[in-house]
């Protein structure tokens, strides 16, 4: 918060500008950047069985200085 970012779990099929629109609608804020991440499910084991955790995509939002997002 210090640095005005917040940061989602979005819909691993959302673009930047589906983000931002999002984001500015929902809580009527400046958006000023939207950075991105795919984070790629860690393999794990459970006594014989392997798999992995499922991968998901994270949204890093920078609002305008003057916006906030209130949570509480």
């Amino acid at each position: 918060e210090k640095l005005n970012a917040y940061s989602f779990e979005v819909h691993p099929l959302a673009t930047k500008t589906d983000i931002k629109a999002a984001v500015q609608q929902l809580w009527d804020v400046r958006v000023v950047a939207v950075r991105t991440q795919t984070r790629v499910g860690k393999p794990r084991r459970h006594k014989m069985v392997v798999g992995h955790t499922k991968s998901w995509k994270k949204a890093v939002v920078k609002l305008h200085d003057e916006d906030r997002i209130a949570f509480f």
